[in-house]
């Protein structure tokens, strides 16, 4: 087998089993590095051609603070968050979403996640937009803005905030307190908000700021995401069975058991997983053993 099967094969095998957040890479990897090689093509054959091809992709998507021209390309409040200024930005953003976001699937399950991601990534672009008009950034650019550095920020807020005591080890040599990175990461946003720099760095702040609330309201008993389900549209094309169906009232004893089987083996996975819950806060992630990292991943996927 080639080395080209390999990667491909590890790849696929990634994509299908790695969790959401390995999913995010693939496809904001393959973009960048699919666009960077039509950008080079057109390059070799116009210099034209390139220049076109870059206002394409301004154009169709990358979000910018001009409400004129967003009101005819509303998606990429979306797409901008798929697109990357370089291979640097690229790298960075990847590095802290490998970081945070296998944790958060484990916390919260996949459709969560992923609800997570966007939502904390919408709304960093419109507090981006926001301080935008409010500050004097208008003045000396127009507001475009790449990168999921804001849905980013929002995961990694929403994992310290579930557990603050949670640790990684960084370079493989020290063991950190995950909230103390982000800590840092968030204080600098904060020290170069004035810097012109053309870093979006209200936008990380928006990310964070909403990633903790969500999490603070998942706490209280109230999950935002509920609300974005949409299941009365999938229900809309579910095809209803003609045959009717008479239930008796009665229900047997076989019946009534396996019901009460299922009660207790669904009450004894839930504390199981609150005292993994409870020793991850206490000890960290990393304390964990890998059968209760295990339980937790599969019982993440049932959310």
């Amino acid at each position: 087998m080639s080395v080209f099967n390999q990667i491909r094969d590890q790849i696929k095998s990634q994509y299908r089993f790695g969790g959401p957040h390995i999913r995010l890479i693939v496809w904001m990897v393959g973009i960048w590095f699919g666009l960077q090689i039509i950008e080079l093509l057109f390059y070799f054959i116009s210099k034209e051609m390139r220049y076109d091809f870059l206002l394409f992709q301004y154009d169709f998507l990358v979000a910018d603070a001009n409400w004129e021209t967003m009101k005819y390309k509303p998606w990429t409040i979306v797409t901008y968050m798929f697109m990357h200024g370089g291979f640097m930005h690229l790298l960075g953003n990847m590095v802290m979403l490998h970081l945070g976001g296998r944790f958060l699937n484990d916390f919260l399950g996949k459709r969560r996640f992923y609800f997570v991601f966007f939502f904390t990534g919408i709304m960093a672009f419109l507090v981006h937009v926001l301080m935008h008009h409010v500050t004097d950034g208008h003045e000396y650019y127009n507001g475009a803005i790449v990168g999921a550095s804001g849905a980013i920020t929002g995961i990694l807020v929403a994992v310290v905030t579930l557990s603050p005591r949670i640790e990684i080890n960084l370079f493989g040599a020290f063991r950190v307190l995950l909230i103390i990175l982000v800590g840092l990461y968030i204080l600098l946003d904060i020290l170069a908000l004035d810097d012109r720099d053309g870093t979006a760095h209200w936008a990380h702040l928006g990310g964070a700021l909403f990633g903790y609330l969500y999490v603070k309201a998942y706490q209280k008993g109230t999950d935002i995401s509920q609300w974005f389900q949409f299941n009365w549209v999938r229900n809309l094309f579910k095809r209803k069975s003609k045959i009717r169906v008479a239930h008796s009232n009665v229900r047997s004893t076989a019946e009534k058991q396996k019901d009460d089987q299922y009660n207790a083996s669904k009450a004894d996975r839930q504390a199981k997983v609150d005292a993994i819950l409870d020793k991850i806060k206490d000890s960290g992630y990393d304390s964990l053993s890998k059968a209760e990292k295990a339980f937790l991943f599969e019982e993440s996927k049932k959310l």
